[in-house]
């Protein structure tokens, strides 16, 4: 999917990581990565390492798409959504199922 919104995109700066898995999982990170090689993300694998729940870039300085890992509060996006609900006296959006 990464490599559909860079090309339906015409490119990008970074891609960022966030969320649980996001944050705390450098072997999936590893895993996205190697696929994006092709546009020109090198992934340091040292830093990408070291990178479990704190932000940092996760690339060398050699590639032209940068990757980052960055912390979300989840629980605080749901919080304000659901305000947004009530507020708004709506219905939530769908949830998708991809």
């Amino acid at each position: 999917y990464v490599g559909a919104f860079l090309a339906a995109l015409g490119g990008a700066q970074a891609v960022v990581f966030g969320g649980g898995i996001g944050e705390n999982s450098p072997p999936i990170r590893v895993r996205i990565c190697e696929r994006l090689a092709w546009f020109g993300l090198h992934l340091d694998v040292a830093k990408n390492t070291a990178a479990v729940g704190v932000e940092a870039r996760i690339t060398d300085d050699t590639g032209r798409l940068q990757a980052w890992v960055v912390g979300v509060d989840e629980s605080v996006l749901v919080a304000e959504q659901t305000a947004l609900v009530i507020e708004n006296n709506t219905q939530p959006p769908p949830i998708s199922k991809a």
